[in-house]
């Protein structure tokens, strides 16, 4: 059996704050209900890691607003844990595709650093992760990744995040031009 598609049921577990209501909630809605509107709307109330996933794998990546949510969402004040991690796990999704523009490429670089001085250890781990797979997958991007290995290596102590990212990326993309 399959579970039925329906956007005011999505809607109405959607505002239950148990995660699991969450979850459901992102497999039923049918994919024409998805807007720029209700990704904005659903995303600051995001609150578990696993939601903010399949957040970006059932509704983000499918409905192809995935460039313009990590805009919106970095151009705003994050409200919340996961709204600062959300850009990192679409850029990741966006990579992974071979989607990142040189738009959001250029909001990146506005962040990442910042980002990471003020990171925990799951924000970290995801900024590594979106830019080692950008710098694997999109080939053209790796300029614009070098300078950010560049600035995070040059701002910080060892042994902090941006430092030890940077130094990472940087052998990750001397490793991908041999």
């Amino acid at each position: 059996k399959t579970l039925p598609h329906d956007a005011e049921l999505a809607s109405l577990i959607w505002r239950k704050d148990v995660r699991e209501m969450k979850l459901l909630a992102l497999l039923i809605l049918p994919h024409d209900a998805i807007t720029p509107e209700l990704l904005q709307a659903w995303s600051p109330e995001i609150t578990e890691l696993e939601v903010a996933e399949h957040f970006v794998l059932e509704l983000v990546t499918p409905s192809g607003y995935g460039e313009a949510l990590a805009l919106i969402l970095w151009s705003k004040a994050p409200t919340t844990a996961m709204t600062r991690l959300l850009p990192y796990i679409i850029l990741n999704r966006l990579a992974l595709e071979q989607k990142v523009s040189p738009t959001l490429l250029d909001e990146l670089q506005l962040h990442v650093v910042y980002d990471l001085e003020t990171a925990g250890l799951d924000l970290a781990t995801y900024i590594h992760r979106s830019l080692s797979t950008l710098a694997e997958r999109q080939p053209g991007s790796r300029s614009s990744l070098r300078q950010i290995a560049c600035e995070l290596i040059d701002s910080q102590l060892i042994d902090t995040y941006p430092y030890l990212v940077g130094a990472d990326l940087m052998d990750l993309l001397d490793e991908l031009d041999r």
